[in-house]
């Protein structure tokens, strides 16, 4: 796997490469099970693809947690600038 997510590297990332990376994730996750798919059905089993499929879900659930952080760290501070106009 080339790149390893932790909230140390995530928390310098952009919106936007944060949402990018949590989309190839999910890619890279669906292309991977595809392929265990295809070699269980030739009773082909491989090891070092299920592992991958492991430290992918990792990293989603790591990138998945930054987004909906930042998401709701968006969300609470436009109500928090509603209420601030609003007195």
């Amino acid at each position: 796997m080339a790149v390893s997510y932790s909230k140390d590297n995530l928390s310098y990332m952009s919106d936007y490469e944060v949402n990018s990376a949590l989309w190839k994730l999910k890619k890279d996750l669906r292309h991977t099970n595809d392929t265990i798919f295809k070699n269980s059905r030739k009773k082909v089993f491989d090891n070092s693809l299920k592992l991958l499929v492991n430290d992918l879900e990792i990293d989603i659930c790591y990138v998945q947690r930054e987004a909906e952080t930042r998401e709701n760290r968006q969300k609470f501070h436009k109500e928090y600038l509603k209420q601030l106009r609003g007195n």
